[in-house]
């Protein structure tokens, strides 16, 4: 069975572990925050919804709330916390498909199972 996407986890691992331990370190040994715009935070949302991810009414909400924030803090332009998902940042910069790599795995266990 090929496995291209789990062969690039592995070509990648060392790399992968050194900078997921620093982004780790950055955020609790530091309390650096990564943060985005609430113009970038919507465009997120919006892609959520259209994905399915998220119902109508909860992308209004969270759109709602961002614009309060927004008058609440009296500027034009702000900063939102943007959570990072170590793992999938680094999926995403190494060009691996996690749900490919996951069926890959899946598929792997089945043909030792079925051996």
């Amino acid at each position: 069975m090929e496995t291209p996407e789990l062969e690039k986890i592995v070509v990648n691992h060392t790399k992968s572990q050194a900078i997921g331990q620093f982004l780790e370190w950055l955020q609790t040994e530091k309390n650096i925050c990564f943060c985005i715009t609430p113009e970038i935070h919507k465009a997120l949302l919006y892609d959520d919804l259209n994905a399915g991810k998220m119902a109508e009414k909860q992308y209004y909400e969270a759109i709602e709330d961002i614009d309060k924030e927004l008058k609440f803090t009296n500027t034009d332009f702000a900063y939102i916390p943007s959570p990072l998902d170590i793992e999938k940042t680094l999926a995403e910069y190494f060009g691996v498909d996690l749900d490919k790599a996951e069926k890959e795995r899946q598929g792997l266990l089945d043909e030792i199972r079925a051996s």
